[in-house]
């Protein structure tokens, strides 16, 4: 989240001969625990230091979420890193339908 108010700096910064912004995007697992504070980023009431104006942001909802959410079940959030480091593989390699289990 820290670094999406860098990347907005640059994409402002980075305007096509002062006729328009630059624009970009960012994107975050609903698995991630810190997708609340992703998306408070881009309420207008955000400190300024953490609010992104020209950054367009998304999130990722995977069908594991679809499924558990359906079920009425709980979710759990974890760090891409600490996956990466208790299984060598990361998050974005693996399927989460099957995985979500072990993981948790």
């Amino acid at each position: 989240v820290g670094v999406m108010k860098l990347l907005d700096n640059a994409f402002r910064y980075a305007d096509q001969m002062g006729q328009r912004q630059g624009s970009g995007a960012a994107y975050l697992s609903v698995f991630h625990p810190d997708i609340t504070d992703f998306l408070d980023t881009k309420k207008i009431s955000a400190d300024e230091d953490v609010r992104v104006k020209t950054l367009s942001i998304g999130v990722v909802v995977p069908d594991k979420f679809i499924e558990l959410a359906r079920e009425d079940k709980d979710y759990y959030m974890f760090y891409p890193h600490s996956v990466y480091k208790e299984y060598g593989q990361y998050l974005d390699e693996m399927d989460i339908n099957k995985m979500y289990d072990e993981i948790v």
